[in-house]
């Protein structure tokens, strides 16, 4: 293969600098520096980008790339290219933000945050953000030794050598002052949060200078850069011992190189490793913890798929560890906290499993035995995919739509809430007392209910049937109940037995069968006599708004002031009120000839 006549000795090569495109502000590794076929007699650079999608060639056998098609050919040009940024110190870049045209007042300025922070975006979710008075801020952030959270996210940051110096055509003079010793640390002497997110550091030797400087500093944010480690570590030693939050999020860090950083991050208490496509966090030391200090672990957005090496981790890396989220992976199932071993995870308090492919009620179940969890995320997982079913084995179901009527009037939240026995917070909403004993009625009544469905329909069946044995139809049901609804068993020691379910609406599609005969009582609230009696059957379907209604008529008292209800039940044994409206009547545990006691002020 031939090549133009072009003499590239005459400038120094850029392969191996981070890159990005002024156009779309993609960031890549060049990977390549000379002259090409048909390249007009000019010099490119090969660009292998961060997103694979940028890019068109694979290296045309002058280079080669990790994805097929991830590269591009860009022309390099005489003077600072108006399609390519290159590096810049990290005092080049705070100038430029900080010290430069804070002086114009504009009524308000607009920014793009592109997945900077600790909660990462997924790529392309950027959000524009309108902030108003920034120009004062920027007067107020230009005293440089005043500044605690540093945001240089974007800005280029990266180490500049003698071919950047060459190309960028910055003074050789301004890039030694400030990549000199010491030159961060004078004047930047109260850094503690550090954003260097979307910047052009290459290795973590980089990242060290930076941070060695900066004395203070707790919190470091390094999502969507490329770094790489080394071979010589030394340069990392001390340097991180006081990071307590780290930020990697969309690096694509190999997990065995965050096993050979942790040592140099003993006090690290968050880490962020989201959108990493990690699939795996099993580890070659087992010696000693990794991350002795760690409370709160994010990592989500991968593809990870056994919990039990998730627990391992947890257990033998990150024994303290508090918070975890692994929303967004490939868990397909949770299995309990081994009784051999009641210490796994014991203080982990909260956990994000949103979004995996967890489909059976028994891995819900298991989180309960995880004994400090209460605050559970689990949307988006499959649990309600597969219904309980609607007959029993080697039975026909004469009624088996009956069975499925029950089942679909549980609600999920109320499931949720029954079945995770412990949770004060689910999916981000608070579970009250009152919203715990109200879901588990509910949840208990319904149950018992389909359990009574499901024996009735086998029962009352041919004489095919009815050679089955009592035993067997209990045998099957007991399965049943632990595969479906492992919490029945003690929400029923909770509540002192098993709801007594009589109704017929259980096992009949009938009208007459679903509905429930209630006395409407108008109370004297003062002498509580009962001044008007009426009884009236009623849909067990009915809401209490309806109800609410439907009282006020018969009793000629709608729209009064002080308009309010109460329960009554099992001869005035239990009473409760009666104030949620979109409930239905058959939630409330009514038996036929129960109360409802009105009262309205005088």
């Amino acid at each position: 293969m031939t090549f133009p006549n072009v003499d590239s000795d005459a400038q120094p090569s850029l392969v191996g600098v981070r890159v990005e495109s002024c156009d779309d502000l993609h960031r890549g590794t060049v990977r390549y520096h000379g002259p090409i076929p048909a390249g007009g007699g000019a010099l490119w650079l090969g660009v292998e980008w961060d997103d694979p999608r940028r890019g068109k060639h694979s290296g045309n056998g002058l280079f080669s790339v990790k994805v097929p098609g991830s590269a591009s050919f860009v022309r390099v040009p005489k003077g600072p290219s108006p399609r390519m940024r290159l590096p810049q110190t990290v005092m080049a870049a705070v100038r430029e933000k900080y010290l430069s045209s804070f002086d114009r007042e504009t009524p308000a300025e607009r920014e793009t945050d592109r997945s900077s922070g600790l909660h990462a975006r997924r790529p392309g979710e950027d959000v524009t953000v309108e902030m108003v008075g920034w120009n004062k801020t920027r007067k107020m952030q230009s005293k440089l030794s005043q500044i605690k959270i540093l945001g240089l996210a974007g800005m280029q940051v990266g180490h500049v050598n003698e071919a950047v110096i060459y190309f960028s055509g910055v003074p050789k003079e301004t890039v030694d002052a400030d990549q000199a010793p010491g030159a961060i640390r004078e004047a930047l002497s109260v850094v503690e949060d550090i954003d260097l997110s979307r910047n052009l550091l290459s290795t973590w030797q980089e990242v060290a200078v930076i941070v060695g400087q900066l004395d203070s500093l707790e919190s470091l944010r390094l999502n969507n850069n490329r770094l790489q480690i080394l071979q010589d570590l030394s340069p990392l030693t001390g340097v991180f011992n006081k990071i307590s939050i780290l930020a990697l999020a969309t690096t694509f860090i190999a997990w065995n190189d965050i096993e050979t950083l942790a040592e140099f991050f003993p006090n690290l208490k968050a880490l962020h490793f989201g959108f990493n496509n990690l699939t795996s966090v099993a580890t070659k030391k087992e010696d000693a913890p990794l991350f002795p200090a760690l409370e709160s672990l994010h990592l989500e957005d991968n593809s990870l798929i056994s919990w039990k090496e998730m627990v391992h981790f947890a257990q033998m890396h990150s024994p303290n560890l508090r918070w975890l989220n692994v929303s967004n992976n490939n868990f397909t199932e949770i299995d309990s906290v081994s009784d051999a071993n009641p210490a796994q995870m014991a203080n982990l308090a909260v956990l994000n499993i949103s979004g995996n492919k967890i489909s059976e009620f028994t891995s819900l179940h298991a989180l309960n035995s995880f004994p400090s969890l209460v605050e559970i995320r689990v949307k988006g997982n499959p649990f309600f995919a597969l219904q309980p079913p609607t007959k029993l084995s080697g039975f026909d179901a004469v009624n088996s739509k009956a069975v499925a009527s029950v089942n679909s009037h549980i609600s999920q939240s109320d499931e949720l809430i029954s079945r995770l026995s412990k949770a004060t917070r689910i999916n981000g909403a608070e579970v009250t007392p009152r919203d715990r004993l109200d879901a588990e009625m509910y949840y208990l009544v319904r149950v018992a209910t389909w359990i009574q469905a499901l024996r009735a329909s086998a029962t009352r069946t041919d004489s095919t049937v009815s050679s089955q044995t009592q035993d067997s139809i209990d045998t099957q049901i007991d399965a049943l109940i632990a595969r479906f609804h492992p919490a029945y068993p003690y929400l029923v020691r909770k509540y002192g037995g098993a709801p007594t379910i009589a109704p017929a609406s259980a096992t009949s599609n009938a009208l007459k069968d679903r509905l429930l005969l209630l006395a409407f009582c108008l109370v004297d609230e003062n002498t509580h006599t009962v001044k008007k009696r009426v009884e009236k059957k009623v849909p067990t379907t009915m809401t209490l708004r309806a109800l609410r209604a439907l009282v006020g008529r018969v009793l000629g008292v709608a729209g009064s002031p002080g308009f309010r209800m109460s329960g009554v039940c099992d001869e005035g044994m239990r009473t409760f009120d009666l104030d949620e409206e979109m409930k239905d009547v058959g939630f409330f545990g009514f038996s036929p000839g129960d109360e409802v006691h009105v009262f309205v002020e005088n």
